[in-house]
Parts: structure tokens; C-alpha cells; sequence
């Protein structure tokens, strides 16, 4: 009885650690998801800023919210979020150095001779704007850190390389359609409510007419919603803040 209390703190803190680790990883994709959207470099520097404090994070509560995982070479899954982060963040210098701000390579000047390849990627994406030319190099990247590093890790500069090439092609990714939104479902179902119940005094024929007309308008709304949201420029995904349950294949015990 006396380990009671006890085990239900530590019950609780995994739950409230869990909770956030899943805001942080649904925070990070969506600005993962951005980047495809996103040219100008100094906000896709921002944006990958971003997506290294939430990688970070990820790898600060990956051990305390699922235990120690290990991939088949016997790294933790918390340092490979780490080492992402490190990734990331030197992705962003990059960026940043397209447009005249350059990175300090901190740890680059003592390079062994089997990290000469991966130290002429990293300086040759830091004079390259051109988005499927650095895919390239963000690819050829990928698969050196997998290569020398960590192949978990490797994965943050494949995504990135994704973003590139979705830059270079006009495919901003998929996106919901405006006219397909679980909510308008929801909102058909109350609208028609409304009319054939809740308005009384109506013929058949009335409430139906009353309940399109209803419809039309909401959908109309949504519509105009979304076409105010795609002309509005992509806020900065530093702004969000996290909060709230289980992401990428885990799910929460239930204790």
C-alpha cells in the first residue's frame, strides 16, 4: 500500500509526458507538411528550427513515454532523435545561408577524410537555392548519415528532400478538400434536423427547401473559408504551442 502512491505519480507523469510527445509529433508533421508549401528561405529556415526543438523534444520524452527502444544496431530511439535535431538545425543554417546569413560548421574544421563527402554536400547546400537540386543534395546527405551515422536520424534529411522536390514540382501535398471536411457532414446532419423538426409550422416541401438553403449557406461559408485560408501566407510554426495524446504506431496503455 505504501508503494501505491507511488506507482500512480508514475502512472500519471507518463501519461501527461505521452499526451505530450504526441502534440509535439502532430506539431512537427504539420510543419514538415508546410515546408511543401513554403520557398522563402528565411521561413523555411524558421519553419526547420521548429521542426529540430520539436525532434528534440521527442527525444527528451521518447525513453520516459515508451521505454528504450533500440534499432537493430542497439542505438536508442532517443538518441536518434537527437542526432535528427543536430541534423535539422544545420538543414536551417543552410537555408539561411542561400540568402547571405552563413553557418558556422561547429565540429567540421578537425573532418576526418571519410566525412569529406558529407562535409561537400552540407557547403554545397548552403550555395544552392534551386529546390530540386538541393533535394539532391539533401538525398545524397541522407544516405552518407545513414551510411556513417544513423540511419534513423538519416530520415529528417529525406524529408526534408521531399519538401524540395514537392517545392519543385507545384505539389503542395495533399490537403483535405474544402468541400470534403468531416464537419460539413456533421453540419448536413443538424441543418436537416433543424428543419424538419425544429421549425415548426412548415409543410414537407418548406422544411426540405428551408434545410438546402441552410446547407448551401454553410457550405458556401466553408468554401470562402478556405479560399481566405490558401491566400493567407503560412504562419510560422514556431508560434504553436503543445499540449495534448499517443502518434506513429504508439498507443497509450490505458493505465
Amino acid at each position: 500500500m505504501l508503494f501505491l502512491p507511488t506507482i500512480i505519480t508514475s502512472r500519471l507523469a507518463r501519461r501527461a509526458a505521452r499526451r505530450s510527445y504526441i502534440d509535439w509529433s502532430g506539431a512537427l508533421s504539420e510543419t514538415l507538411d508546410d515546408l511543401s508549401r513554403t520557398s522563402d528561405r528565411d521561413r523555411r529556415a524558421i519553419l526547420i528550427e521548429f521542426a529540430a526543438d520539436a525532434t528534440g523534444e521527442l527525444g527528451r520524452l521518447h525513453t520516459e513515454c515508451w521505454g528504450r527502444e533500440e534499432d537493430a544496431a542497439g542505438r536508442p530511439m532517443a538518441v536518434s532523435l537527437t542526432t535528427a535535431a543536430s541534423l535539422l538545425r544545420m538543414a536551417a543554417a543552410t537555408e539561411r545561408a542561400v540568402i547571405g546569413a552563413f553557418p558556422e560548421w561547429i565540429g567540421w574544421d578537425h573532418a576526418t577524410i571519410d566525412r569529406a563527402p558529407e562535409l561537400r554536400e552540407w557547403t554545397l547546400l548552403t550555395a544552392t537555392a534551386e529546390p530540386a537540386q538541393r533535394a539532391v543534395h539533401l538525398r545524397n546527405l541522407a544516405a552518407l548519415v545513414a551510411e556513417h551515422i544513423d540511419p534513423t536520424a538519416a530520415e529528417a534529411l529525406t524529408r526534408l528532400a521531399v519538401s524540395e522536390e514537392r517545392l519543385a514540382a507545384g505539389d503542395g501535398g495533399w490537403r483535405e478538400p474544402w468541400f470534403l471536411p468531416p464537419r460539413l457532414a456533421v453540419l448536413t446532419v443538424f441543418c436537416l434536423l433543424a428543419a424538419t423538426v425544429v421549425v415548426p409550422g412548415l409543410a414537407g416541401g418548406e422544411r426540405l427547401g428551408l434545410g438546402v438553403a441552410v446547407l448551401v449557406g454553410a457550405y458556401a461559408a466553408l468554401w470562402l473559408a478556405d479560399r481566405h485560408r490558401t491566400g493567407v501566407p503560412n504562419r510560422s510554426s514556431a508560434g504553436r504551442r503543445c499540449d495534448s495524446a499517443p502518434v506513429n504506431g504508439h498507443e497509450e496503455s490505458g493505465q
